[in-house]
């Protein structure tokens, strides 16, 4: 009996600063086989980010849409997964989220899945004025299970990839409540600590800063021009 399996696992982690709030997790699973009766295995990545969102422009609650454009594809017994955690966890049961503008659903019941291109938008409660810590999670997963009948077979390979394809395509400002948001504010805005502003069409990025290495390449040319600019001056005859 030979029980190998190979997982080939991908992980990407998009953060703060000067990167672009996109996510990227894709997974492979291989298992050659042959295998006993009741073998399974289960390979999954994960890769997320933390922001913590100031919204003004109106007083007291309001609803956040947080919309989600993810491209990529699985196999059969792969998938993909989306969550949007917070300081309640990850099955916040006043978060709620729709697939491709299906049914209105508490993340609590259950997390976004996928396996092909979707858009996933969550309902986020907020206070204006007050900061909201938000982490989106991707996940991919890959699983074998094998029995004595109706299970798949050896050689088994699957996967999922949604590779630096999770990324917010919109946000905006909402009167209601999560399970029940109604008109848009318009006058709103939304933006974090490190300069990014959110809206109907997604994230604008601020201004470029300049990489660590940029700035010591910088400063290296400014103190050896300084450094030529002294050399010349004790050459010059008086």
């Amino acid at each position: 009996m030979d029980l190998q399996y190979l997982f080939r696992v991908y992980r990407q982690r998009r953060g703060k600063g000067r990167l672009r709030r996109t996510l990227g997790s894709m997974v492979d699973l291989n298992v050659p086989g042959p295998v006993a009766n009741g073998f399974s295995v289960l390979a999954e990545t994960t890769a997320h980010f933390n922001d913590d969102l100031t919204i003004t422009g109106g007083t007291g609650a309001g609803v956040l849409e947080l919309q989600f454009a993810v491209t990529g594809s699985a196999t059969p017994f792969g998938t993909g997964q989306l969550a949007l955690c917070g300081s309640h966890g990850c099955t916040d049961p006043h978060v709620f989220f729709t697939v491709n503008s299906g049914t209105l659903t508490s993340e609590s019941s259950f997390q976004p899945n996928f396996i092909s291109n979707a858009t996933i938008a969550f309902y986020i409660p907020f206070t204006y004025g007050t900061a909201l810590s938000i982490e989106p999670l991707l996940s991919t997963s890959a699983q074998f299970f094998s029995c004595s009948s109706g299970c798949p077979s050896t050689p088994f390979d699957a996967n999922a990839n949604y590779n630096d394809t999770a990324i917010i395509s919109a946000a905006l400002v909402r009167t209601g409540t999560t399970n029940s948001p109604c008109a848009v504010v318009t006058g709103a805005s939304i933006a974090d600590g490190d300069g990014f502003t959110f809206g109907p069409n997604g994230l604008t990025a601020p201004s470029a800063v300049p990489e660590p290495a940029s700035w010591f390449l910088s400063i290296s040319a400014i103190a050896a021009l300084m450094l030529t600019r002294r050399r010349a001056l004790r050459r010059r005859p008086i």
